[in-house]
């Protein structure tokens, strides 16, 4: 996984759009919220920062199982709590 929560966010939408997911940078957007724990528009004031390893593997598992349903994750899976 990358570095920056922009480079995560830029990749995890073009894993989903491979995968078929018809809007993966909203997809993208909110699984990468939910493994910062902020709010979906929150993301943006975080792009620079530095993905930590926690918050790196909440997002392969929030990853690993979006991609077990294969459908976008608003339709598939609950967010977590918001810390």
């Amino acid at each position: 996984m990358p570095g920056s929560v922009q480079a995560a966010l830029t990749e995890v939408s073009a894993r989903l759009r491979a995968a078929g997911i018809v809007d993966p940078g909203r997809d993208a957007r909110l699984l990468v919220a939910a493994a910062l724990g902020v709010a979906p528009d929150r993301v943006t004031l975080s792009l620079q920062d530095a993905l930590t390893g926690p918050v790196r593997e909440r997002l392969d598992r929030y990853l690993l199982a979006a991609g077990s349903f294969r459908q976008p994750w608003g339709a598939t899976l609950t967010l977590p709590t918001m810390r």
